[in-house]
């Protein structure tokens, strides 16, 4: 028995070294690169692998089939826990090869690369009045080239959490070092060179920011995107003034603009040729107003700002999403010099619960957007405003469209009358066509040719889409000029741009594939629609796991660039007042002493419009 025993033993430790032998053999005769995944996306491809025994970092090259390689910039180079990752950006469309080398002592292992096969890149839709031959600079892709290619001309920073207080533009430190001083040059001298900032993990708020608020003034030509499919701005919120041909891409915004009334992006005054595509908006964090407990909303269009394309952007249950033509208060906004051309297209307005958009004054055009349980309303139409909503699909939307001061936007259910002010607060009319759309399971929804009180419609329903809409259409409460009717700007070939419209139902489809980050990003959040269709409060679960939401980036180009702010140790101990119960508060990491001469009032000189406190 005891025999026995022993052999058992002697069998089980000798099987224990044959695999441990058969493990380490295979990692020692691992002749190439082991690819995971690799895939081809809107103007750009990514590939990832395992980790390549012996290697001290990795080269990556690109082509497209049947042309030369060519090596990626070393930022887009990234480690995560368990495998790497690197991303080809500024891709046209076509098919592509990504090929991954590992080096060593700064030598490539040439025999141990490794190739993907063919990856499908498709274009980004470059639709819209940010694309209209009439506008002031007839494009709005920023720093690339309408073909998705950067442009020769283009300066391209990375910036990480790490580095966003210490990068410069080639080195240069005379053109600002850190992100705000290079924004704060740009704005003192008006320059408008091509830039383009990659945004690399998860970046928390820049030191000297006012407000918590970056802002992009006097300036343009700029691409501000993320890399790969977890690039986020974590803590702060954007605002544009005087700039033109801007483009912001494939990136997060989250809980930012702490005690602010300011929404994630702000146009603020005369901003041209704008174009916000593929980003995520999240929660913000809470502003001054009762009303702002999930932030102040994802984008709003301001002051004389025109020419503006909001595309594929995923929004998560925000409180107020758009706004097209605010601050309404300025008298100035309410006439023909203020008119706005805004396009909102394949948006994903997930669980979010009103302004979708929001719009006051100028020509909107809103088509093949995915209403998808919203509790407040859809489209709302105000003051000197004409709304085209076209081949939408409006999924348990609970007021798909209103106009002010008349029909859904006044109605109340209980009584069964209508009240002066509304919901968008007894402005004036605006004016909806509606055509193609798709409305399923809506609370209330009445058109111009179904009404069962004279007057209290929310919406045109037209029997083509070049239909005119009727001058005797008009809004219950008009002005004295316009009488709140429709511009028929969507008919007028000297004002419209080209563009491919989907059936609602296909719309639903590609919005679902593409709105929003690379993959839709590496957040992920499923809204039980039972419980959250009809409710406009927080969810405390997603508020925490926003709040609570780290970053798994491990390291950039190898350890180059840094992924962390660098710990700065104090010189002295600091002096600490015996009555206090609070830390002093700490510098900010690196070098941002180093403002460009003439840069005096940056965080001061701009414009911040009081929004009216309403849904």
């Amino acid at each position: 028995m005891k025999t026995n025993l022993k052999r058992r033993l002697c069998l089980i430790i000798s099987l224990v070294f044959l695999l441990s032998a058969v493990s380490f053999s295979a990692a020692a005769n691992q002749t190439t690169v082991s690819l995971i995944h690799s895939e081809g996306w809107l103007e750009t491809a990514y590939v990832t692998w395992n980790e390549y025994s012996g290697a001290d970092g990795y080269n990556v090259y690109c082509k497209q089939a049947g042309g030369e390689y060519f090596k990626l910039d070393d930022e887009l180079v990234r480690t995560y826990p368990g495998y790497f990752r690197a991303d080809a950006l500024g891709l046209p469309e076509g098919e592509y090869i990504l090929k991954v080398v590992p080096v060593k002592n700064g030598a490539e292992i040439t025999d141990a690369s490794a190739e993907t096969g063919a990856l499908s890149v498709m274009k980004h839709a470059r639709e819209g009045f940010a694309f209209s031959k009439n506008s002031p600079y007839g494009t709005s892709s920023g720093a690339y080239n309408d073909d998705g290619t950067l442009r020769e001309d283009a300066d391209v920073i990375y910036v990480t959490n790490g580095n966003k207080d210490t990068v410069t533009i080639n080195g240069d430190e005379s053109l600002g070092v850190g992100l705000y001083n290079i924004l704060a040059y740009r704005e003192s001298k008006k320059i408008k060179t091509t830039l383009c900032i990659r945004l690399i993990g998860r970046v928390d708020e820049p030191a000297l920011t006012d407000n918590h608020t970056v802002r992009f003034i006097n300036t343009g030509n700029i691409t501000l995107e993320g890399v790969g499919d977890d690039a986020l701005i974590y803590g702060w919120i954007i605002t544009l003034k005087r700039s033109s041909n801007f483009e912001m891409r494939n990136f997060g915004m989250m809980y930012g603009g702490e005690g602010t009334t300011g929404s994630a992006v702000v146009l603020d005054t005369d901003n041209k040729n704008f174009w916000a595509h593929n980003c995520d908006f999240f929660y913000g964090a809470p502003g001054k107003d009762a009303d702002q407990i999930k932030g102040d909303g994802a984008i709003d269009i301001k002051s004389r700002s025109d020419y503006v394309t909001v595309a594929y952007n995923h929004m998560w249950d925000l409180g107020k999403t758009c706004v097209s033509g605010g601050p309404w208060e300025n008298s100035n906004m309410y006439t023909d010099e203020a008119k706005i051309y805004a396009t909102y297209h394949h948006n994903w307005f997930d669980h979010t619960d009103s302004r979708h958009p929001r719009c006051v004054v100028g020509s909107n055009h809103v088509y093949n957007n995915y209403y998808d349980g919203n509790a407040l309303y859809g489209i709302g139409a105000a003051m000197k405003t004409s709304v085209f909503s076209e081949n939408n699909y409006y999924r348990n939307c609970q007021r798909p469209m209103i106009i002010a001061s008349q029909g859904s936007d006044c109605y109340n259910s209980e009584t069964g009358t209508y009240n002066d002010k509304g919901t968008l607060s007894g402005q004036m009319g605006g004016m909806i066509k509606s055509y193609g759309d798709v409305i399923v399971g809506a609370k209330r929804f009445y058109t111009y040719q179904n009404t069962p009180d004279v007057g209290e419609f929310d919406a045109y329903i037209a029997n083509s889409r070049d239909e005119v809409v009727p001058e005797t259409v008009t809004a219950k409460k008009g002005d004295e000029v316009g009488k709140g009717t429709y511009n028929n700007f969507d008919t007028d070939p000297s004002i419209m741009y080209e563009y491919s419209v989907d059936t609602a139902e296909e719309a639903v489809e590609k919005v679902k594939k593409y709105a929003g980050r690379v993959n839709g990003g590496d957040f992920k959040w499923t809204f039980d629609n039972a419980a959250e269709d009809t409710n406009h409060e927080i969810i405390p679960e997603l508020l925490e796991a926003i709040k609570s939401y780290k970053s798994k980036l491990v390291a950039v180009a190898g350890g180059a660039v840094p992924v962390e702010p660098p710990y700065v140790t104090p010189t002295s101990e600091p002096t600490k007042d015996p009555d206090a119960t609070s830390a002093p508060t700490a510098k900010p990491p690196g070098d941002i002493t180093k403002i460009p001469t003439g840069v005096t009032s940056y965080a001061k000189d701009w414009f911040g419009g009081t929004e009216h406190v309403c849904r």
